[in-house]
């Protein structure tokens, strides 16, 4: 196991409740899929649940940003997620069937500018 994953598993078994990669800050190095990749997997997650997971973030995300955009209410938000739900399973089911070399593209700078995004002086949402 490697010392990301150490590290990840041992602040969890001591209950620290913060996100794993905020605990690791300054220690890990590499894009977000990869670092969530090693965490899920260091805390015993399937692929299929890890996926879920993930997917259900992206949402969540969208539906948190329209919240903060006033695009939303709360009711209509959870309404959007909950209405996601068998999207996300069919998203997993084709994921879990594809080949590694049916892997598509990746966007490193997205990872790069959401970290300089969490550091800036000025954010677009205060929340």
């Amino acid at each position: 196991m490697c010392g990301i994953a150490r590290r990840a598993r041992r602040r969890r078994r001591d209950g620290d409740d913060d996100e794993a990669l905020a605990r690791l800050e300054g220690v890990v190095r590499g894009c977000r899929p990869v670092v969530a990749a090693v965490v899920h997997a260091a805390n015993g997650v399937t692929a299929r649940q890890a996926i879920a997971c993930e997917l259900f973030a992206f949402a969540s995300g969208f539906a948190g940003a329209a919240l903060r955009l006033r695009l939303t209410d709360h009711r209509r938000a959870q309404v959007l997620l909950h209405t996601a739900a068998p999207v996300i399973e069919e998203t997993v089911e084709a994921a879990l069937r594809r080949e590694r070399a049916d892997l598509g593209g990746c966007v490193p700078m997205a990872d790069v500018m959401a970290g300089r995004h969490e550091r800036a002086e000025a954010r677009l949402f205060a929340s």
